[in-house]
């Protein structure tokens, strides 16, 4: 981003396309899910990994018992201790470093965790609405198909009949 853009308030909105919360056609959907997904890919290959032979997932669960209060004393004793800092300095910097890692993720993480809760029950309300259309349409399906003698109807009704069938057969056996 140029010195100008970062500057200019509309900067965010251009880096980002703002699109209209009431979004109508299928390629808008597919555009926006498109432009989250490139900035989301952005941050991700933007974060630092951290590389050390001894984290697996038994060192992580040993280590995150070790009580918070514990872990910011310490790092405390360390920022605020020349003597500490001088015994093993490159050491000790990565810890800090460590420290300034968490400290700047951990918000992003909890605004991405609020946002992927959103996403999931606005996809679970979507998909919930679909199933009631879908209900509806089978039931005027039913019903124009039964009015009308030879019709194209009665075959979309024995196709969504035999899929409603499935569904029931597959939930009863995985009882």
């Amino acid at each position: 981003m140029s010195d100008t853009a970062s500057n200019d308030p509309t900067a965010s909105q251009t880096a980002l396309r703002v699109v209209p919360r009431v979004v109508s056609s299928a390629a808008a959907f597919s555009e926006l899910a498109s432009t989250l997904i490139a900035a989301i890919s952005r941050v991700s290959a933007a974060v630092p990994a951290f590389d050390d032979a001894r984290v697996t997932k038994d060192f992580i669960a040993r280590k995150l018992r070790v009580p918070a209060p514990f872990v910011t004393e310490a790092v405390s004793a360390l920022v605020v201790a020349a003597e500490l800092r001088d015994m093993h300095p490159g050491h000790w910097d990565r810890t800090l470093i460590r420290r300034q890692y968490i400290d700047a993720f951990i918000p992003l993480l909890k605004h991405m965790e609020v946002a992927t809760k959103k996403l999931r029950f606005d996809i679970d309300a979507q998909q919930a609405l679909l199933a009631a259309d879908a209900q509806q349409i089978y039931a005027v399906t039913k019903a124009l198909a039964r009015d009308r003698e030879a019709t194209a109807l009665g075959v979309h009704v024995g196709n969504m009949r035999r899929a409603l069938r499935a569904a029931r057969r597959r939930r009863r056996a995985g009882r």
